[in-house]
């Protein structure tokens, strides 16, 4: 059977979330940051500041065709985005399950909600300095054309929209390595816009399924 729920630190500190040995993920209730049904976001609540809501009615949401929506998130002090109809959803960081075998990329799994899905390290696909999953971290819920993803950031900023004009190429601002598919810029600076079907590679794919059929 699962592991029962397991809170997250007290306190508001950061603290690592240690790794659970386990055949089975570690089934967590999420509490959710952000879904695009209706595109809520809650930016790191605190104590201090609540909670910082928007809320944008989905049915009544209208934007030119020529603009393309991003959902932000942060990894040390660098921006990135992923289109927002790749993104799930937004939620809290949890303790994580070895998944034996699979690449190195991989964190671990976690139950969401009845659905193993893989957590990816950016960091390590990056090439960031790596540290250990923090209670003050979030999970990007993500679907690739073929896997659901969760990737571990520091945490998401909201949703932008910016004209399709306003994005270049990313090999126009930055060495290419694959995983950007593009750059635009905001009042707070640039923002790398990442491929999300380009971030495993085939064979990583491969292990994934096949490791996750072996739970």
């Amino acid at each position: 059977m699962p592991s029962p729920s397991l809170p997250l630190p007290s306190g508001g500190r950061t603290s690592a979330l240690t790794p659970k040995r386990s055949p089975y993920a570690t089934k967590v209730q999420f509490p959710l940051l952000f879904s695009p049904k209706n595109l809520t976001l809650r930016l790191n609540p605190s104590p201090e500041q609540g909670t910082l809501e928007r809320r944008i009615d989905a049915a009544n949401w209208r934007r030119p065709i020529d603009t393309i929506q991003l959902l932000i998130f942060t990894l040390d002090d660098q921006r990135y985005a992923l289109r927002l109809d790749h993104v799930k959803r937004v939620v809290r960081a949890a303790a994580l399950t070895q998944l034996p075998k699979a690449p190195d990329v991989v964190m671990g799994i976690l139950d969401l909600h009845g659905e193993i899905v893989p957590v990816i390290n950016l960091r390590r696909r990056f090439k960031l300095p790596e540290r250990p999953v923090a209670s003050s971290d979030q999970f990007v819920i993500a679907r690739t054309g073929r896997l659901t993803l969760a990737l571990v950031v520091d945490g998401s900023e909201g949703v932008i929209e910016p004209p399709s004009a306003d994005i270049v190429a990313a090999d126009e601002i930055v060495a290419g390595d694959g995983f950007v598919a593009g750059v635009t810029r905001t009042a707070d600076g640039l923002v790398l816009i990442h491929d999300l079907d380009a971030l495993l590679f085939p064979h990583e794919e491969e292990q994934i399924a096949a490791a996750l059929a072996r739970t």
